[in-house]
């Protein structure tokens, strides 16, 4: 049985700046290796969605699904839209840190980005 005090932490999503969109993405698998899914939101700067997606990729590990989702939701908002985001938010820190680095991923996702 767990004793200790819980704190809440309040999350709020914040606008983009007049005139530009923000894509937000998330994803997850069930275990570090298990079924996994993503999804994305494209978002004007009065909130209104432009463009929404949910994926399903079968067996992945967390990271890789994490990196997979931004990559598909970029693509599929820049097809479906003709937009690109301005500003880009993930759920996931350490897959933000290996696209931003781009020749330090894992070889796989660096060829996937590219």
């Amino acid at each position: 049985m767990h004793t200790g005090q819980q704190r809440l932490v309040q999350v709020k999503w914040k606008f983009p700046p007049m005139g530009r969109l923000k894509l937000n993405t998330d994803a997850s698998s069930r275990g570090n290796l298990g079924v996994a899914r993503g999804g994305a939101v494209l978002r004007d700067d009065q909130g209104d969605i432009v463009f929404e997606i949910s994926m399903s990729y079968g067996t992945l590990t967390s990271f890789h699904v994490e990196v997979l989702a931004v990559l598909d939701a970029l693509r599929m908002c820049i097809r479906s839209s003709g937009l690109g985001p301005d500003i880009l938010e993930m759920g996931s820190t350490s897959s933000t840190t290996m696209l931003r680095k781009g020749s330090s991923m894992p070889w796989c996702l660096w060829f996937i980005k590219q």
